[in-house]
């Protein structure tokens, strides 16, 4: 095929440029979603067998992280540590999906992808370091941290808001306050959104049980 191609692009005289990875395929990143973490007890069973993981072999990866999605949680890895991934979570029985190349379903994280990596990784080494550290793991340090984070990178962009806010004042960060309030609106209206459908859920789902209906 590849031969096909190139005596084609000859024949019309266009150059010839082959594009190929340079990602060794034990680094590519690998997703693996764990299922049906429906409730608290299994979803402390997952928690501790992810810290135990990164005690294990995790930190070791330059690019793991997790997400928390509800009823279920992911964790991605470099494809070299997949397989010790998979032995623990069997062998806690935790049901999970097949392995698969991360593309991420949110357009914003796939277009700056390679930016969203070092900070998706960081994000998780601090919850799992404070998780394991049994004195700081508290909520006045998660808030801080928080704080931090959006408060540097909207500080980070004061040349970029310039632009779109009209400041004049080069002393003018009114923008940050702006951008931070519309996300508070903002996901504060999406969980509510996701809570209501999870009550709907679970309410016609007891509902069919009562009236005897396979739900």
């Amino acid at each position: 095929m590849r031969n096909t191609l190139k005596k084609l692009k000859n024949k019309l005289g266009l150059p010839t440029v082959l594009i190929e990875t340079t990602i060794p395929s034990d680094t590519k990143i690998m997703t693996v979603d764990i299922l049906e973490l429906n409730n608290e007890s299994k979803h402390e069973i997952f928690w501790e067998v992810l810290l135990g993981m990164y005690k294990g072999f995790l930190h070791k990866d330059p690019q793991w992280h997790f997400f928390f999605e509800g009823d279920y949680s992911l964790i991605r890895c470099q494809n070299r540590f997949i397989k010790p991934v998979l032995e623990n979570l069997e062998a806690c029985r935790l049901k999970f999906t097949e392995p698969k190349p991360w593309i991420d379903n949110s357009d914003i994280v796939r277009m700056y992808q390679t930016e969203f990596i070092p900070m998706f990784h960081c994000f998780s080494e601090i919850a799992v370091k404070i998780a394991l550290d049994k004195v700081n793991n508290n909520r006045n340090h998660i808030v801080e941290i928080t704080d931090r984070i959006q408060h540097c990178f909207l500080n980070h962009m004061y040349y970029n808001a310039r632009e779109w806010s009209g400041m004049s004042d080069h002393n003018d960060t009114i923008y940050e306050a702006f951008i931070m309030a519309q996300l508070v609106i903002d996901r504060s209206h999406y969980i509510g959104q996701c809570n209501g459908i999870r009550k709907s859920q679970e309410y016609y789902k007891n509902k069919g049980k009562e009236n005897g209906e396979d739900v």
